[in-house]
């Protein structure tokens, strides 16, 4: 889901908000040095824990859309700082801007068996399932459903990956109910999306993708 769209945030004081601000520059700045050309490797980064056979099976299936997708040996840490403690979750925000640290030009996107959340009018903690700014070539997605913590099915989880690679590559939500692209709303909609529709495909492949 896109980085508008999902994403768990904790109140803060005036210092924290001055944080925050110092954070969101720097972010910017090497958001804008790295975004300069479409990257032609997805990296799948494993935060630690993460079960490795599920992490092969997507990059597996994600070689169907994307020419070259490559499975990272090693582990990453979760941010220590991203954690909610009273909630259990990381902020997804928070992981999606780590990945920048292990970006060498491509599009890095991490998994993780933990809860993750985005901030929203419903709630501070509001869980979601993955998070990427649009066109920012990198996204997180969590394996763990946020109102449960069940398990995603392999197919659900590469429809998760998809969606948010979309988002990275530049996509925003679409109006075609059957895309992978559409807006899930705070529901699931894995059932009903078969593909990315016409729109989204002619868009991704224009940037490396190779959708029939």
């Amino acid at each position: 889901m896109m980085f508008v769209l999902q994403v768990w945030a904790c109140s803060s004081n005036d210092s924290g908000k001055q944080l925050g601000n110092v954070e969101k520059e720097v972010t910017a700045k090497a958001e804008k040095k790295v975004n300069a050309e479409v990257p032609d490797i997805i990296s799948i980064y494993l935060y630690a824990g993460f079960p490795v056979q599920k992490a092969k099976t997507l990059e597996r299936n994600l070689k169907a859309f994307f020419p070259k997708v490559v499975l990272e040996r090693e582990c990453i840490p979760l941010p220590p700082k991203e954690y909610h403690k009273q909630c259990n979750r990381y902020r997804a925000e928070g992981l999606s801007n780590d990945l920048l640290k292990y970006r060498k030009g491509d599009v890095p996107l991490g998994l993780t068996d933990k809860i993750i959340y985005h901030p929203n009018k419903k709630s501070p903690t509001w869980g979601v399932m993955g998070l990427s700014p649009v066109g920012g070539y990198r996204c997180v997605i969590s394996s763990r459903m946020a109102k449960n913590g069940r398990e995603q099915t392999d197919e659900n989880f590469c429809k998760l990956a998809l969606h948010e690679l979309g988002h990275a590559f530049g996509l925003p939500h679409c109006a075609d109910q059957h895309c992978f692209m559409v807006d899930a709303g705070g529901t699931t909609k894995f059932p009903q999306t078969h593909g990315f529709c016409s729109s989204c495909k002619v868009k991704l492949n224009a940037k490396g993708w190779r959708i029939k």
